[in-house]
């Protein structure tokens, strides 16, 4: 109100400042104002925060680090992203952006990195893939540290096969767009070549989550390179974790070396003791061990002791 006072009085415009400060409030579809607090405000945050990005657009230098990705900045820095359009230097530096010491920001990092570089669509799509390979990588990074507990994360709460189960999702809900799909392909191609070569252990998991991603987009073919490639030696989460989704899907939309990879994780299932073993704590015992969980993803209480 005081601007409008100010400014009104130092032009002959025959405007009362409370009629125009009024008329703004009950006119715009953007303001919201508070009569306890006496204070107004965008009804929506995404007004500020693509006004945070336009003023981010004027300056000649903005700082990237960790930050873009957390969840209080991360609208900001992506209408930044999505103003700038073609942008190949500031997208490599999201994409570079460590963020291995800290574990919410590995998190936000995987649920974010797809979406700047949607924002930057223009950009040269070399970029695009180079930011697919190292945001896949460091996805399957970060659930070996989890799993294997390498690094202290609020994951551990929850068994190996529910964390894995979320990080597919993840990269299928954020990767799954045909602007990905050539990126992705190729990712895939990569990892398929290499791991004729050696064994890397980061593969296996990198190349589930690529074909999650791809899935929608070519589900005809998704995940049968996995069995194809490792064979026996895919690692076991991922084997429990295709055999569920096997198990979910048509029959006619298996590929032959699903089928048989299911029979064999279900022959291990009942034939093998250490197996069984194995797979229950995988599926069923959190990974820091203090929680189990039903088959049904259930958390069950701790029994009392008599």
């Amino acid at each position: 109100m005081v601007h409008f006072e100010g400014y009104l009085s130092q032009r002959n415009l025959n405007i009362d400042p409370q009629t125009l400060y009024s008329q703004m409030l009950e006119r715009s579809s953007m303001l919201s104002y508070d009569e306890r607090l006496d204070e107004v405000s965008f009804r929506h945050r995404s007004f500020a925060e693509f006004f945070h990005a336009k003023c981010l657009d004027k300056q000649r230098t903005v700082e990237i680090t960790e930050k873009v990705f957390h969840p209080y900045w991360a609208n900001s820095y992506f209408f930044y992203v999505g103003l700038k359009k073609d942008c190949p230097e500031i997208l490599e530096e999201i994409i570079n952006v460590d963020v291995s010491k800290n574990d919410g920001a590995r998190l936000a990092k995987m649920v974010n990195l797809g979406s700047f570089l949607l924002a930057g669509y223009k950009t040269p799509y070399d970029i695009i893939t180079k930011g697919i390979q190292r945001g896949f990588n460091e996805m399957a990074s970060y659930y070996l540290d989890v799993s294997e507990k390498k690094e202290k994360s609020f994951l551990d709460k929850l068994p190996k096969l529910h964390v894995l189960g979320i990080f597919s999702t993840v990269a299928q809900q954020s990767y799954s767009y045909s602007f990905f799909q050539n990126a992705i392909r190729e990712c895939i191609e990569e990892i398929e070549t290499a791991s004729q070569c050696s064994y890397i252990e980061e593969s296996p998991y990198a190349l589930l989550l690529l074909d999650a991603a791809l899935e929608e987009i070519d589900g005809e073919k998704v995940f049968s390179n996995l069995e194809t490639i490792f064979g026996k030696g895919l690692p076991i989460p991922i084997q429990l974790l295709l055999t569920y989704r096997n198990g979910n899907s048509s029959v006619s939309h298996k590929a032959t070396p699903l089928r048989n990879l299911e029979k064999r994780v279900r022959k291990n299932l009942k034939n093998s003791l250490g197996y069984r073993a194995i797979a229950r704590e995988i599926a069923s015992t959190s990974i820091n061990g203090n929680q189990q969980f039903s088959e049904k993803g259930k958390r069950l209480e701790p029994k009392r002791p008599r």
